[in-house]
């Protein structure tokens, strides 16, 4: 994907809806992401990316690499 946002959402699973350079992507997923470097958008999502589990209502940061992803949930106090 090129650098910006995605004109058309097509509903595919883990989906990159914003690039924001130097591998920041900000993506959609319909469940919890899995970490590890053969899990959700390795290679692919870099440190600081966000990914939105749309089905569970949750938010999720890469506190790892771009090769190896580390999905941390972001918890919000009441």
């Amino acid at each position: 994907m090129s650098l910006g946002h995605k004109s058309i959402v097509t509903g595919e699973n883990p989906e990159i809806i914003l690039d924001l350079g130097e591998s920041c992507v900000i993506a959609r997923h319909n469940a919890a992401p899995t970490s590890g470097a053969t899990g959700t958008l390795a290679a692919q999502a870099g440190p600081g990316s966000l990914l939105v589990d749309v089905t569970n209502k949750k938010w999720y940061v890469n506190k790892g690499t771009k090769a190896s992803p580390s999905w941390k949930e972001v918890t919000v106090a009441s």
